[in-house]
């Protein structure tokens, strides 16, 4: 499947779904930019990340296009 197959799909999930996905791509980004290690991050700063995510989905989707 190719990267565009995926984003179309990605695209079709209601919006909760759509949420897990980010979450998910943005937890693989985090372990490879820490070496595969889990840095211990306030949960402050998880919860600020996360409404961001989740108020800019439309922008970030745009962005990965």
């Amino acid at each position: 499947m190719s990267a565009t197959q995926i984003i179309a799909e990605i695209e079709s999930l209601p919006t909760e779904e759509r949420q897990r996905v980010f979450a998910y791509v943005r937890d693989k980004i985090s372990d490879s930019a820490a070496g595969g290690q889990h840095p211990e991050v306030d949960d402050k700063f998880k919860a600020i990340a996360d409404d961001m995510f989740k108020t800019n989905a439309e922008l970030f989707r745009k962005l990965a296009r």
